[in-house]
C-alpha cells in the first residue's frame, strides 16, 4: 500500500521531493505510523470485501498471514469447537454452507509473564438474521457485521509490525448466519462452552442479548452470545480466571466510550455513565 503511494507521488512530482528536504529522515519518522496505517488499511479491506469472497474459512486464512510478522495464530475448525462444547457459536454457523472458525492470535512483545491485553472481535461474515430473517432493505450492508473481527486483525498487524513492547491476544469468532434446512430455530436450546443452556428466541444472533466485558489487570475481554465462547477459549488458553469487575464499551463517531463500573449492555445498548477516551 505504502509502496503504491510512493510510486504515485514520484510520478506526480517527476521524481522530485520538493516538499521534504531530508527524505531519509521523513521516512524514518513515518515508519512507526506507517505500520499503524497498514493495520487500518487491512481492517478496511476486510470490511469492504464482498461476502462471497470473505467467508469464515477465508477470513481465518487471511488472519493466519500474521504469522509472517511473528504473531502466533491458532485456528479452531468445527471439529475442535465441537470438542470444546462451543454450542452457541456453532448454532449460529450451522445454517450456512460455510463452516465457522475461531481464530486466536498472540503477540508476545512485552516482558515474559506480563499480563497481556486481550481483544475479542465479532466476525459474522454475513448476517441474514437466520430463520428470524431481516428485511430486504439494506441487507447488503450486513457483510460488514464482521467489522469487530477486522479491527482485531488490523490491530494485531499494527502491534506486530511495529514490534510493540506489549503482550496482546486477539480472538475472533467467524460465522455466517444463514436460513437453511439445518439452521437453528426459535425455540431451540443450545449449550455454551460454560455449560449454560440458552433458549433461542430470535435467531438474529448479531444482537447481544447478554453482553459483558470483563477487565482483569490490563486484560480487557469482550463477550456476547457467540463471543462469550471465544472469551472463554482465550481465558483458558491464558489460564485467566473469568472474574473481576464488569465493563462495557463501544465506538462512536465522537470517540471510544467506556461506562463507569456497573454499566452493562442489554440488547445492544449500553446502560450507565460514560467516561470518554478521545480518538
Amino acid at each position: 500500500m505504502r509502496a503504491t503511494v510512493r510510486r504515485q507521488v514520484k510520478a506526480d512530482t517527476g521524481g522530485r521531493h520538493g516538499a521534504v528536504e531530508d527524505v531519509a529522515a521523513a521516512r524514518k519518522a513515518f515508519a512507526g505510523t506507517g505500520h499503524i496505517v497498514d493495520g487500518v488499511v487491512l481492517a478496511r479491506e476486510l470490511v469492504n470485501e464482498p461476502p462471497n469472497v470473505l467467508y469464515p474459512e477465508e477470513f481465518a486464512r487471511r488472519a493466519g498471514q500474521l504469522r509472517k510478522l511473528g504473531v502466533m495464530v491458532e485456528t479452531l475448525d468445527v471439529k475442535a469447537m465441537t470438542k470444546l462444547g462451543m454450542g452457541a457459536l456453532l448454532g449460529v454457523a450451522q445454517g450456512s454452507a460455510r463452516p465457522g472458525r475461531t481464530v486466536i492470535m498472540r503477540w508476545n512483545g512485552g516482558k515474559r509473564g506480563e499480563s497481556p491485553v486481550a481483544f475479542v472481535g465479532k466476525g459474522v461474515c454475513f448476517d441474514t438474521g437466520g430463520i428470524s430473517i431481516k428485511g430486504a432493505a439494506n441487507m447488503e450492508d450486513m457483510k460488514g457485521d464482521m467489522g469487530g473481527a477486522a479491527c482485531v486483525v488490523g490491530l494485531m498487524h499494527a502491534l506486530a509490525a511495529r514490534k510493540a513492547k506489549v503482550n496482546a491476544v486477539g480472538a475472533i469468532g467467524l460465522v455466517e448466519n444463514m436460513p437453511d434446512g439445518n439452521a437453528q430455530r426459535p425455540g431451540d436450546i443450545v449449550t455454551s462452552m460454560s455449560g449454560q443452556t440458552i433458549e433461542i428466541i430470535n435467531t438474529d444472533a448479531e444482537r447481544l442479548h447478554r453482553s459483558r466485558m470483563t477487565q482483569r489487570r490490563q486484560g480487557i475481554l469482550s463477550a456476547g452470545r457467540t463471543g462469550d465462547e471465544v472469551l472463554q477459549r482465550t481465558a483458558r488458553a491464558l489460564r485467566w480466571p473469568l472474574s473481576g469487575s464488569f465493563y462495557a464499551a463501544r465506538f462512536t463517531p465522537g470517540g471510544f466510550q467506556v461506562p463507569s463500573p456497573g454499566g452493562r449492555i442489554e440488547g445492544g445498548s449500553v446502560l450507565g455513565q460514560y467516561s470518554r477516551i478521545t480518538r
